[in-house]
C-alpha cells in the first residue's frame, strides 16, 4: 500500500493504492482518471466488433467528425438579451405563482376541504417530496419509493400515482409543471457562463436515434437548448453586427416514411406541397378552402381554424387556436404513421373512438402502402430483431418484438435516424465549409435543423451557401426492391432574434 504522487500512477496501479491516505485533489485524480481508464479499455473491446463492419464503421467515423463541431458550439454558447431575460423571468415567476395558488387548492380539494395547513414553501417554487408525502398520506395514496428505499415524487413517481389514482392526477400534473416551471427559472437565472452567454452541454451519441441531446454543462450551468419555448427564444439574440438565422427540414418524418415505404401517394403528395394540408382535407372533406388554391393561404386558414372537440383556452385577436385543424392533421399523421390504433389515436387527439377509426381509414386508404410497410417492419423484428437506416446506422431490439410498444418504437427509429443524420451531415457541411469563411457560427442542432447567426453584410451570400449545402441527396431503396433518391426540403428564417424569424 502507498500513496502515489501523481495521476498516471493512481489509475495505473489502483488495486495498490491507499484510498485512505489520499489527499482531496488525488481522489479527484483517481475518480476521473478512472473514468477515462475503462472508456479506453471499453473502446479497446468495442473498435474490433466494428472494424469488419462497414456500415458500422461509417456511421462511427461520421460521428467522431461531429465532435469538433460539438465542442465548438457548446464552448461559443448564445448571447443573451438581459431586459428580455428579466422580463421572461418575472412572467414565469407570475406563473409559478398562479400554479401555487392552483396547487392549494387542488390539494384541498384531494383531501376534501379538510384542512390540512397547506404546502410550506421552503427555497423552492414547489413543495418537497416530504410535504407531498404527507399530503397524499392524508388523501390514502402512497408515494413510490426510490431505488434507494426513499420516498419520491419525481415526474416519473407523479405519473405512476397520476396513473394509479385518478382523483390525485389534476395535482400531480400541476405538480410537476411547477416544478418544470421551477427548472426553468433556475436555469435562466444562474446558468450563464463567465462571459455572460448561455452555454450548454451537446451530449453527442446518446441517444438510439443518433441525435443530439442537450442540457447543463459540467459546471451546472445553460439549459436543454432543443426544447425553449417560444416565448424564451425572444431572449437569444444574435452578437452586434450579425444576424439570427435558422434552417428546418419540412415536414421530415412523414416525407423519410413515404420514401421508405414506398408509398407514390404518399410521395407525391410531399411533392406538390404542405401534406399536412393535404392530410386535413382528406380527413374532414368538408372544411372550407383557400379559393385561390395557395398551400401557405390554406395553410394559415387550418391554423386558425379550432376543432370543435377541445375545449378551447381563450386567446388574442390574431392568436391561434391551442388545437387547430393543421395541428390535429399532423398529430393524427405521426399516429398513423408510428402505429396507432384507432384506440390510441383516439386518446391522441382527444376525440371519439369513431371519428378516430373514420381518420384511419381514410389515411390508409389513401396511402395503401403505409399498412404494407408497418407489417413488413414487424417481420423484421420477429425474423433479425434489428432495423438498418439507408443511411447505414445499425439499431438491435432487445426487447419483446411481438409487444406493441416496441413496434411503435421501431417504427418510429427509421424514419427520425434518418432525419438526425440528414440534419447532422448539414451542420457538418455548413461547419467545415462556412464557418472558416466567416460566412456562419453555429449555435447548435435544432431537431430537425439547427440554428446559428451570419453577418448582416453578407446574408445573401451566406443564405444561398446553406441553401447549397443542405441539399442533401438521400437514395432510399424499400423494403419491395425499388430505390429513389430523396431530397427533404429545407426552410431558411433570419431575423433579430431566436423567435422573430422570418
Amino acid at each position: 500500500m502507498h500513496k502515489p504522487d501523481n495521476a498516471a500512477t493512481l489509475v495505473l496501479h489502483t488495486e495498490s493504492v491507499d484510498i485512505a491516505a489520499l489527499d482531496t485533489q488525488q481522489r479527484e485524480w483517481l475518480y476521473c482518471g478512472l473514468d477515462a481508464g475503462v472508456t479506453v479499455g471499453v473502446c479497446a473491446k468495442l473498435l474490433p466488433m466494428i472494424e469488419g463492419r462497414e456500415d458500422c464503421a461509417a456511421v462511427y467515423a461520421f460521428e467522431r467528425w461531429l465532435q469538433a463541431p460539438a465542442m465548438v458550439m457548446q464552448m461559443r454558447g448564445i448571447r443573451i438579451n438581459r431586459d428580455e431575460q428579466e422580463e421572461i423571468v418575472k412572467e414565469l415567476r407570475s406563473r409559478g405563482k398562479t400554479l401555487q395558488r392552483e396547487l392549494e387548492a387542488l390539494g384541498r380539494k384531494l383531501l376534501g376541504g379538510a384542512e390540512w395547513g397547506g404546502f410550506r414553501y421552503i427555497k423552492a417554487l414547489a413543495p418537497h417530496t416530504s410535504q407531498v408525502q404527507k399530503l397524499l398520506g392524508l388523501a390514502g395514496i402512497t408515494v413510490p419509493m426510490s431505488r434507494d428505499g426513499k420516498p419520491t415524487a419525481d415526474r416519473q413517481a407523479l405519473e405512476r400515482i397520476g396513473k394509479r389514482s385518478p382523483r390525485a392526477k389534476p395535482l400531480c400534473d400541476t405538480l410537476a409543471l411547477l416544478r418544470d416551471l421551477e427548472k426553468q427559472i433556475e436555469a435562466l437565472c444562474g446558468g450563464l457562463g463567465p462571459d455572460g452567454r448561455m452555454h450548454y452541454m451537446l451530449n453527442v451519441g446518446q441517444t438510439e436515434t443518433g441525435r443530439w441531446s442537450s442540457s447543463q454543462d459540467v459546471f451546472k450551468r445553460g439549459v436543454n437548448i432543443q426544447n425553449q419555448d417560444e416565448r424564451v427564444r425572444a431572449m437569444y439574440v444574435p452578437d452586434p453586427g450579425w444576424e439570427m438565422f435558422t434552417f428546418d427540414q419540412a415536414q421530415a418524418e412523414s416525407c423519410n416514411i413515404a420514401y421508405l415505404a414506398g408509398d407514390e401517394a404518399y410521395i407525391e403528395a410531399h411533392l406538390r406541397g404542405n401534406v399536412h394540408v393535404e392530410a386535413a382535407r382528406l380527413f374532414w372533406p368538408g372544411l372550407g378552402r383557400d379559393a385561390s388554391g395557395d398551400v401557405a393561404v390554406d395553410k394559415a386558414m387550418l391554423k386558425m381554424t379550432p376543432v370543435p372537440w377541445i375545449k378551447q383556452p381563450p386567446v388574442g385577436p390574431g392568436k391561434a387556436p391551442a388545437a387547430s385543424y393543421y395541428d390535429m392533421s399532423k398529430r393524427a399523421q405521426h399516429g398513423l404513421n408510428y402505429g396507432l390504433t384507432k384506440f390510441g389515436l383516439a386518446i391522441w387527439l382527444g376525440c371519439k373512438q369513431e371519428e378516430a377509426a373514420r381518420l384511419r381509414a381514410a389515411y390508409f386508404g389513401r396511402f395503401s402502402r403505409l399498412p404494407d410497410y408497418h407489417a413488413w417492419i414487424r417481420g423484421q423484428l420477429k425474423t433479425v430483431g434489428a432495423l438498418w437506416t439507408p443511411l447505414g446506422r445499425y439499431r438491435e431490439f432487445f426487447a419483446r418484438v411481438w409487444d406493441e410498444a416496441t413496434v411503435r418504437e421501431a417504427l418510429a427509429h427509421v424514419p427520425q435516424s434518418l432525419t438526425s443524420d440528414i440534419t447532422k451531415i448539414m451542420l457538418a457541411r455548413i461547419w467545415w465549409e462556412l464557418e472558416p469563411r466567416g460566412l456562419v457560427q453555429l449555435f447548435s442542432d435544432q431537431h430537425d435543423g439547427g440554428h446559428g447567426q451570419w453577418p448582416i453584410a453578407r446574408r445573401d451570400e451566406a443564405q444561398a451557401a446553406i441553401a447549397a449545402l443542405c441539399r442533401v441527396p438521400v437514395a432510399v431503396t424499400d423494403p419491395w426492391g425499388t430505390t429513389r433518391e430523396m431530397v427533404v426540403p429545407v426552410e431558411i428564417k433570419a431575423g433579430r432574434n431566436w423567435r422573430d424569424l422570418k
